[in-house]
């Protein structure tokens, strides 16, 4: 969900088994996943967020994984 130019809502979701889950183990695992996200997912977001400032990234020529063709062909349609 874009929320502007420059903010945007970030999801991300992890799992774990309801056969072998304790709430001990759910606690540890949703501090670790929040740890994830805080030591590795966002300073990489917010490294590439400050090279990007708010130029359009198309236009900056990014290279581009087989994974982001989807996305990709949604911007074009969305452009034209």
């Amino acid at each position: 969900m874009l929320e502007s130019d420059i903010h945007a809502t970030y999801f991300y979701v992890g799992v774990t088994s309801r056969e072998t889950a304790t709430q001990e183990l759910a606690d540890t695992f949703i501090k670790a996943l929040g740890r994830a996200f805080t030591t590795k997912d966002k300073p990489m977001i917010d490294a590439q967020q400050a090279m990007i400032g708010t130029a359009e990234i198309m236009d900056l020529n990014p290279a581009l994984l087989p994974i982001e063709k989807a996305g990709v062909l949604a911007r074009r349609t969305l452009a034209h």
